[in-house]
């Protein structure tokens, strides 16, 4: 007897449609699986027996084949336990009139030996995939069912064990629990609290003014200053004055972290803006993901907020250097044998160095001790390719004793997210397209949304005449100017507004 159960197969946040192909036939017992299976898949065997027997139902005596079509692609996933195991219950004929239910519901779920049902990774882009394809019903372990029900116009049924979900397929009784969709609203209870605010940084205006135009226009910014200066606490606080995530984006970064399995019952979507603090030691593959089943990096689950780099002289070369690219592209792939997988990588990086070994190189309260030779080495070991990415380069000195004393006005968060929306609506006007910033713009957008007027055209070209500026650091500086602008609010960029850009240009 032949069954089909439905299911998919998951490539990076993006799946496809698997039908789990279950044909018992006369011969010596055996089960075996053909179509591309993963370890994970073809190590379900024993899984699924255990779990049909440890259910009260007999596992076939008989050659068992299961197909996963289409055979091309590698599938792999602990997911795929629950549809094996009901392609062999259909298969066997112990679940009835299985076969008007079989074309109707997809089957995601891993087993345990005792026939429970257990959390997978990846639910949200399985059922993203199930509801591309026609399918509008779906059973899942009732761990993911609050995450599966973020996809509109599915039925989601979450299931506690083996029958639970036999009962679905064959449509006999109702043991399980129907979640209907509950998509955040409040922009997110259900996260940990907000960061500190930046009323808490005292004699660092300037800083806040540059973070203000960085989350803004969506520009990159490196932070270099002493030890103690205050750079990390002002990049924590970065995601607190960047615009609220919209439904789209909670929607996708959610889907990043389902396959990275970092979304669980206690947070079953992502509702803020990611930060995401990465250590000096870090590797290449944990930084842009990998894997023999490639998994997103660090640089991916920052899509849509902010990826901090702490000390980033300290970093290897080749991690540095590797996010030429994906800084550009807003995406990283990685390539392996046979397969492509494509994350998403749309980040604000945020990086903070030391200007020197010691950390006092050109700081009023104490002495350099490192010498030129070790300031030399250690400048090197950030890449010019990097830092001529990365639109803002700014000074943070030590705070003054008058600064902290001061009692004087202190800029807070939610000031700065005032002119940072602002900014961020006089963007959306302009382009027609929401979540589309300054920093993104190319070179012809540049010159049709950026005009400039004499006054400006001979500032600029005072400036790449007299300092190193390329043409990549050259089109920087109109954008930095046009975010500058749309901050107060004005139509055209002015002369203030592009020497202000300059300054962000230092390192230059």
């Amino acid at each position: 007897m032949l069954s089909k159960i439905l299911t998919a197969s998951l490539s990076g946040v993006s799946g496809e449609l698997v039908t789990v192909e279950t044909d018992i036939t006369r011969g010596l017992p055996a089960y075996s699986i053909v179509g591309l299976a993963g370890k994970s898949i073809k190590e379900a065997s024993e899984r699924i027996r255990s779990a049909i027997m440890n259910s009260g139902a007999s596992f076939s005596t008989r050659r068992v084949t299961v197909n996963l079509a289409p055979a091309a692609g590698k599938k792999h996933g602990s997911h795929f336990d629950l549809p094996l195991a009901l392609g062999v219950l259909a298969a066997s004929g112990q679940i009835a009139e299985a076969g008007a239910r079989q074309r109707d519901v997809a089957f995601f779920g891993e087993l345990s030996l005792d026939g429970k049902v257990g959390r997978s990774d990846g639910i949200l882009p399985l059922v993203v995939c199930a509801r591309m394809n026609g399918i509008r019903e779906v059973c899942v372990p009732q761990e993911n069912a609050e995450e599966a029900s973020l996809v509109e116009g599915m039925k989601v049924y979450a299931v506690e064990d083996l029958w639970s979900a036999a009962c679905v397929l064959s449509g006999n009784g109702d043991p399980f629990i129907y979640i209907s969709r509950n998509s955040p609203k409040d922009g997110g209870s259900r996260e940990a609290d907000a960061a500190d605010d930046y009323s808490d940084i005292r004699g660092q205006e300037a800083a806040k003014r540059a973070l203000v135009i960085c989350a803004a226009g969506g520009h990159g910014i490196i932070m270099t200053g002493p030890p103690g200066s205050g750079k990390t606490m002002l990049a924590k606080r970065l995601p607190g004055i960047l615009p609220d995530l919209s439904e789209e984006e909670r929607f996708d970064v959610s889907m990043i972290y389902s396959v990275a399995g970092l979304l669980g019952e206690d947070r079953p979507f992502i509702e803020r803006r990611p930060f995401r603090h990465v250590h000096h030691d870090i590797t290449r593959a944990a930084l842009l993901g990998g894997g023999i089943i490639p998994m997103p990096g660090e640089l991916s689950l920052a899509h849509k907020g902010v990826l901090f780099m702490d000390e980033m002289p300290q970093f290897k070369s080749g991690v540095t250097e590797s996010l030429r690219e994906p800084l550009e592209e807003k995406k990283i792939t990685i390539s392996r044998s046979g397969s492509t997988v494509t994350y998403p990588a749309d980040v604000i990086l945020v990086a903070a160095a030391n200007p020197c070994p010691c950390g006092h190189l050109g700081d009023e309260g104490a002495e350099c001790t490192c010498s030129a030779a070790e300031i030399a080495r250690y400048e090197k070991n950030i890449s010019p390719m990097i830092l001529d990415r990365v639109d803002m380069h700014i000074r943070v000195p030590r705070v003054r004793y008058s600064d902290i004393r001061d009692d004087g006005k202190v800029t807070s968060t939610a000031e700065m997210k005032a002119m940072v929306m602002r900014a961020r609506e006089e963007q959306e006007k302009r382009y027609g397209r929401a979540g589309f910033t300054n920093s993104m713009l190319g070179p012809n957008e540049i010159e049709a949304y950026c005009g400039l007027g004499e006054e400006c055209n001979s500032l600029l070209e005072r400036a790449y005449d007299t300092l190193p500026l390329t043409m990549r650091t050259y089109h920087k500086t109109i954008m930095l100017a046009r975010t500058i602008a749309d901050i107060r609010g004005a139509k055209d960029i002015s002369v203030p507004d592009i020497a202000e850009a300059l300054q962000y240009r230092g390192k230059d």
